[in-house]
């Protein structure tokens, strides 16, 4: 009986959650617009343009988008948060709360908190007070986890902030929402003895709140990090007078709660917008859920295992920046003079910190469709490993003990071996390699059941993930073949869809191509089955600029006869290969010597 009441106080939080947030947000829009702030915060926009990045603050669409810059703004999505809170569809707030623009799957609480404020200042004068509010929240978290913890969790705490970029998240409306729960819910959670008094359902319920909160106010950006950083602070401040099972149990349950939360706020909001605005919410929503999942093909295959991997690499890319990285190494050889002066410890906690941090890499598999495609502001989830491995490499320091000879020694292996694995595992990570000859002038080549294009083909690296190429056709049916040939010994074909190329002379597709580099072989270009005609774009005056291609020959399919030598075709490769930047797989080793360091240390008993 005692379950069931604390199941249905549960859903009575939800429940009054939702109505809650229904009732600002409608409150929210009976503030009237102030056109001097409104014109003011679209200047801005428009002058920075939709991605622009710290410390430059504007650029183009192109410039940033893909990069690997951890300061890039998403002003596009800022621009959708003032367009929403200043500019609704409905007239009715009720009905203006629920449709957000037709953007009605998400919350989009933040309008609760950004038409108010819009009233009384512009998007310029709410980033300066936005920078004002995150360092004050960080100030009183250091200076509170200074007296309780001491100087090294203070800064493993400004470590963790220094992540997220301080320079891009006051600037980013889109960026802000998440810090601020997670901010809040850890100086809750610090304040005096509470962190410790909050167990059991106080905790669980704590985290439905965060859960809610986080699905009311963010668009999908890292939101796991309002659960993974505050459990992971909330084990670091409980004493070690519990079991690990006691600590693991609570980083399962404090998720299932967040979870709930999170969920249970979403379909709220489902459910009251559908009856509200009289039309099918779930099932826009759940779409846009499987598309983000990677499970629903919508202009683009399903992701498979390997795509997800490359999710996870891409998101860590974004921590080799330059001073990241020197933090980073900062704290990893600060940790290897600590061992080795002060030796290492077990720690009870260790398998619920390794717990918590493996959830990011849980949500990157997952969600990989939004996080490859997001990189450059879903990164920040990695927050949670990287503050879960160094609490876990803090607080596997000794106290101080005098190490005799042998215990230095087998230290010494452990980091040995470490380092050792970690340039082995470093060389296991692949990158994409992009090559094409788009920009050059061309000429076409008109191709059918009695023409055919071959070329050689001397791959630069031997795995090819992706191949492209330009067509211009009337056609709608039939496709464009490609045929891999060894010799006299057909490897692989491959077949574009002559729709593809409906709104683009360019279409390219998955491949999984295992060849030897360097070797020479021979790539056949047919079009089959088709509708219409169709013309390959192939380089004019025999521009040769990709040194993968030799010249093109176009032959009667037929009788195999030599027609016309031009350039080569028009095309695109995507390879998969090792980093071939240094820099890039001393950052892989340092990251993965201390990953490997930290799970080592997981299973420390006694003094080394």
């Amino acid at each position: 009986m005692q379950m069931i009441g604390k199941m249905f106080k549960t859903a009575g939080i939800v429940l009054a959650g939702v109505l809650a947030g229904a009732v600002l947000l409608s409150l929210a829009f009976l503030v009237p617009v102030n056109e001097t702030n409104q014109s003011a915060s679209y200047a801005i926009i428009e002058k920075e343009g939709w991605y622009p990045a710290i410390p430059i603050v504007s650029a183009s669409l192109d410039t940033y988008f893909h990069s690997l810059l951890p300061g890039v703004l998403d002003g596009s999505t800022d621009t959708i948060m003032l367009q929403t809170a200043l500019e609704p569809d409905e007239v009715n707030v009720l009905r203006a709360a629920m449709d957000m623009n037709q953007y009605d799957y998400y919350w989009h609480g933040y309008v609760a908190v950004l038409r108010p404020l819009l009233a009384l200042f512009d998007y310029g004068e709410i980033r300066v007070l936005n920078s004002m509010g995150q360092l004050l929240l960080v100030f009183l978290l250091c200076l509170a986890l200074w007296r309780k913890k001491g100087m090294p969790y203070a800064l493993l705490l400004l470590t963790s902030y220094f992540l997220l970029m301080p320079m891009a998240m006051p600037f980013s409306l889109q960026y802000s929402w998440v810090f601020y729960i997670a901010a809040g819910c850890l100086l809750y959670l610090v304040r005096g003895d509470r962190a410790r008094n909050v167990t059991g359902m106080k905790l669980y319920w704590l985290f439905l709140a965060v859960g809610m909160l986080t699905s009311y106010f963010d668009l999908l950006t890292y939101p796991l990090y309002t659960w993974g950083v505050p459990v992971v602070w909330w084990l670091l401040l409980q004493e070690a007078d519990k079991g690990e099972l006691y600590y693991i149990k609570q980083v399962v349950c404090t998720g299932l709660w967040w979870i709930l939360g999170y969920a249970g706020m979403w379909l709220g909001k489902f459910c009251l917008g559908s009856l509200i605005l009289g039309r099918n919410i779930f099932q826009s929503a759940f779409y846009e859920v499987g598309f983000r999942l990677g499970v629903e093909a919508v202009e683009a295959e399903p992701f498979g295992f390997s795509d997800r991997l490359e999710a996870l690499y891409v998101n860590w890319k974004h921590y080799e920046y330059k001073l990241f990285v020197l933090l980073l190494a900062a704290w990893l050889l600060v940790i290897v003079v600590w061992t080795f002066k002060m030796g290492v410890r077990s720690n009870v906690k260790g398998k619920a910190l390794a717990l918590a941090g493996t959830s990011s890499v849980v949500w990157y598999f997952a969600l990989a469709n939004h996080t490859a495609g997001h990189h450059f502001f879903t990164y920040r989830i990695y927050g949670i490993a990287v503050l879960a491995v160094l609490a876990i490499l803090v607080g596997a320091v000794g106290d101080g003990s005098r190490q005799d000879l042998r215990q230095s020694v087998r230290l010494l292996c452990v980091w040995g071996v470490c380092g050792i694995a970690a340039c082995g595992l470093s060389l296991l990570a692949r990158e994409e390699i992009t090559v094409n000859n788009g920009d050059r002038e061309y000429r076409q080549v008109v191709l059918g059941e009695e023409k055919v294009c071959e070329m050689s083909f001397t791959p630069s690296f031997p795995m090819v993930k992706r191949i492209g190429l330009c067509v211009e056709t009337t056609a709608r049916e039939g496709v464009c073949r490609l045929v891999v040939w060894d010799g006299e010994k057909s490897l692989y074909e491959e077949e574009i869809l002559l729709s593809a190329y409906e709104e683009s002379t360019y279409a390219d597709i998955p491949v999984d191509w295992k060849l030897r580099r360097g070797k020479e072989y021979s790539l056949l270009v047919s079009i089959e089955n088709a509708d219409g005609e169709a013309a390959l774009f192939v380089t004019a005056n025999q521009d040769m600029p990709l040194s993968e291609y030799g010249e093109a020959w176009v032959k009667s399919a037929q009788q195999r006869t030599e027609i016309a030598q031009d350039g080569q075709i028009l095309s695109g490769l995507t390879y998969s290969y090792r980093p071939l930047s240094r820099f890039t797989l001393a950052f892989l080793a340092m990251t993965w010597t201390g990953i490997l360091f930290a799970a080592c240390m997981v299973f420390v008993r006694e003094k080394a």
